[in-house]
């Protein structure tokens, strides 16, 4: 959700050239989404005893919280500007 509001305020691009392709669908956005982050996830899952799927989830997981600090921090970041340009944004999304 979070890749949908900065993309479609100008303030971001999708990185992953496959889902950029359809970042002008939400609702197939958010759905391939979902389901690749499912399927990866069962697969580690699966493969749980493995040393090599334990350092796969680790990765994904450390990579995935970073991801949304810098979320959260530029939320916390546009709260703070002033209302006319905070009410700007909100009409954008």
């Amino acid at each position: 959700m979070f890749t949908l509001v900065w993309v479609r305020l100008g303030l971001a691009s999708e990185a992953n050239p496959l889902m950029a392709e359809i970042i002008d669908k939400p609702l197939l956005f958010v759905s391939v989404k979902v389901t690749m982050v499912t399927l990866c996830c069962v697969l580690l899952f699966r493969h749980r005893h493995r040393t090599s799927a334990k350092f796969a989830a680790m990765l994904g997981a450390s990579v995935y919280v970073g991801i949304l600090v810098i979320h959260t921090i530029f939320v916390v970041r546009v709260l703070e500007l002033p209302p006319d340009v905070y009410n700007y944004i909100l009409d954008k999304v």
